[in-house]
């Protein structure tokens, strides 16, 4: 507490809000469920993480991610985020 010039008791009061967050996962584009391989490529279901970090290079495109394999090299987009479904 502390007085008012006055000289009447105020209280003061101090707040917290939670910092506001994303409900939205970010997408790795890495992950080898939506990846695009060519049908031909012989790595259209490697899952192996090590292996993807070398065959896979990606490009921050700002929004989305660009997805290229180096075997194939096929090209596709990721998403940062997905869609939130409501």
């Amino acid at each position: 507490m502390f007085l008012t010039p006055s000289g009447t008791p105020r209280v003061r009061v101090e707040t917290y809000r939670e910092p506001v967050t994303a409900d939205r996962v970010r997408q790795d584009p890495l992950d080898p469920a939506p990846s695009r391989h060519l049908a031909q490529c012989e790595f259209v279901g490697e899952s192996d993480a090590a292996m993807l970090r070398v065959l896979l290079k990606v490009i921050d495109k700002g929004d989305y991610d660009w997805v290229e394999c180096g075997a194939c090299e096929a090209g596709w987009q990721v998403a940062h985020y997905a869609e939130s479904v409501l």
